[in-house]
């Protein structure tokens, strides 16, 4: 949630309650900015010099991949956007992104396509997407992962940082099978107690239930006569 959430969780008896939208922004932000000083300095795509463009041309259409046609692709369209003077920053960009609604995106289409259309306007988001979008999000070890994840992010723990966080995931994933639930085993102990104790009360009730009958048969076959 955003401010409004933040409040009416301050107000509920939470101090430690965030604004998950502003620590989202930051994330986004840091992001955006480390792919952009790493495109900027290190990856070809946003080197438009001769060297990459004859680089770029050596592959064999028949030899590319997905991934070396997108990189040509995108070394191509830098080397326009340079030579024509435009070149945004990583903050012009995102201000971009978060501020232009996008046409025809719907819930079922091809996210990697829209993607590999839009790389010329967000050519840093779209080093981002390609990155992203190859992590299986929707595996079972994923969902498992993320299960674990919310017995540690609580309302109580909503200061951990992310390093923290990762540590103790770490963690509990190395110690699941050496930590010995107790609560788990003494709950199991204190039934099998409660049993034994509604085992002799059922034992007693067919005892005296024997006695009924026989106590009820001399009554029965004085009224029968």
């Amino acid at each position: 949630g955003g401010a409004k959430e933040q409040e009416e969780e301050r107000a509920a008896g939470n101090p430690n309650a965030k604004n998950w939208h502003n620590e989202a922004l930051k994330i986004l932000e840091q992001t955006a900015k480390d792919y952009w000083e790493l495109s900027c300095g290190s990856d070809p795509l946003h080197n438009a010099d001769s060297d990459t463009q004859g680089d770029a041309t050596d592959t064999p259409p028949e030899a590319e991949t997905l991934g070396s046609a997108f990189d040509r692709r995108r070394r191509e369209l830098e080397a326009n956007r340079r030579m024509n003077g435009y070149l945004l920053g990583w903050q012009e960009e995102l201000c971009r992104y978060l501020t232009c609604i996008a046409d025809n995106v719907l819930k079922d289409m091809n996210v990697i396509e829209w993607w590999a259309k839009h790389s010329n306007i967000y050519p840093t988001f779209a080093l981002i997407a390609r990155d992203m979008c190859a992590i299986p999000a929707t595996s079972v070890p994923c969902e498992w992962l993320f299960f674990a994840g919310a017995g540690i992010a609580t309302n109580q723990r909503s200061r951990l940082g992310s390093d923290r966080f990762e540590e103790l995931q770490v963690m509990k994933h190395t110690w699941r099978k050496s930590i010995l639930d107790r609560a788990a085993e003494n709950s199991s102990q204190v039934e099998e107690v409660w049993l034994d104790d509604f085992k002799e009360l059922h034992r007693i009730d067919e005892d005296l239930a024997k006695d009924d009958e026989i106590l009820a048969g001399p009554l029965v076959e004085t009224v029968e006569l």
